[in-house]
C-alpha cells in the first residue's frame, strides 16, 4: 500500500530548484513509460493542491523515493488509473513528459499539467446521438462569419460560456466531444502538432456519431495545418469547407492565401475586397 506524503504542486518545482538532477534516470520523449514504471513500482503517493479543471478527474502524484532529491521522476496519473506522464527537472527547465495517446510511450512535452483527451473519451458515459455539440460550436462558427469578428462577436462569448457548464458536469451529454474541442482550443498555438491529432480525432467522433461534419472542425483543422506549413493538405481540407459553406469569408481568404497561381489570387483578392470589404479577416489582408 503507497504511503501518503502532503505536499503542494508548487513545492515540486521549488524543491527541484535546488538540487542536482541525475540525467541518467531522466526520462525523455520515446519512453515507454508503462515499462520504466512496472520496473520501478512507486511507494509513496503525494498529495496535492491541483485538481484538474474538469470535475471527477483527479490527478494523483506518485514517487518511487520518500526524499525528493530529482534524481527519479515523479509519475503522474488520473483517478489512480491512468499512467498519463512525470514531472522531471531541474527549474527553470521542470516539465512535463505525457503520454498523450494512451499507448504507453512518451510524446509530448510540456511545461503545464495536460489532461489527455483519450481518457475524457475512455470516462464518458453519456455518449448520445443527440447533436447537443453542434449548436455550441455554430456559436464560434458564427461569430468568425460576423464582420465584427470572434474578438468582440456576443457569440463566441457564449461558446466559451458553454465550456464552463462542462467542467464542472463532466456527465454531461457527449461532454468527451466537448472536451476535445477544449483540448484544442488551449494547445492549438503552443502544442499546434499535438492540437492537429486532437482535431483530426475528434472529427472522426463527430462524423461516426453524428454522421456528418461540423464546418467548424474543418475551420480549425484548416488553420492548423497552415500555420504547420503543411499546405497542401490544408488544400484539400479548404475543398471540403468550401463545399459545406461556399459562403463563408475566413474559408474565402485562406484560399486567396493557398492559391499559388498569382494572377488567380489577385482575381481572389479583389474579389474579397469588392464583396466583403467590412468583414475582420478581410481587412487584416
Amino acid at each position: 500500500k503507497l504511503k501518503m506524503k502532503k505536499l503542494l504542486f508548487t513545492g515540486i518545482f521549488i524543491i527541484l530548484t535546488s538540487i542536482n538532477i541525475s540525467a541518467e534516470r531522466q526520462l525523455k520523449i520515446g519512453d515507454n513509460l508503462q515499462k520504466y514504471y512496472d520496473k520501478n513500482p512507486p511507494k509513496y503517493e503525494i498529495e496535492m493542491s491541483y485538481l484538474s479543471e474538469w470535475k471527477n478527474f483527479k490527478v494523483l502524484y506518485q514517487a518511487c523515493s520518500e526524499v525528493r532529491d530529482g534524481s527519479e521522476p515523479i509519475f503522474v496519473l488520473i483517478n489512480d488509473k491512468y499512467l498519463t506522464g512525470v514531472i522531471q527537472g531541474k527549474t527553470p527547465n521542470a516539465h512535463y513528459l505525457f503520454d498523450m495517446d494512451c499507448d504507453g510511450i512518451l510524446d509530448t512535452k510540456s511545461d503545464k499539467y495536460l489532461l489527455p483527451y483519450n481518457i475524457m473519451y475512455m470516462e464518458s458515459k453519456n455518449k448520445t446521438k443527440n447533436n447537443n455539440v453542434s449548436l455550441m460550436m455554430s456559436l464560434a462558427y458564427e461569430s468568425f462569419q460576423s464582420n465584427e469578428g470572434p474578438a468582440v462577436n456576443k457569440k463566441m462569448k457564449l461558446y466559451l460560456a458553454e465550456f464552463d457548464k462542462y467542467k464542472k458536469n463532466v456527465t454531461g451529454e457527449n461532454c468527451d466531444l466537448i472536451y476535445n474541442l477544449y483540448f484544442y482550443n488551449i494547445n492549438s498555438s503552443n502544442l499546434p502538432e499535438l492540437a492537429l491529432k486532437a482535431m483530426i480525432d475528434l472529427k472522426d467522433q463527430y462524423s461516426s456519431r453524428f454522421g456528418s461534419v461540423h464546418p467548424l472542425l474543418l475551420l480549425f483543422q484548416l488553420e492548423t495545418l497552415i500555420n504547420l506549413g503543411k499546405n497542401e493538405d490544408a488544400r484539400i481540407i479548404l475543398k471540403q469547407l468550401r463545399s459545406i459553406d461556399p459562403d463563408f469569408v475566413p474559408a474565402k481568404v485562406y484560399e486567396y492565401q493557398l492559391e499559388a497561381d498569382e494572377s488567380k489570387a489577385d482575381e481572389l483578392y479583389h474579389k474579397l475586397k469588392v464583396e466583403h470589404g467590412n468583414h475582420w479577416i478581410v481587412k487584416q489582408i
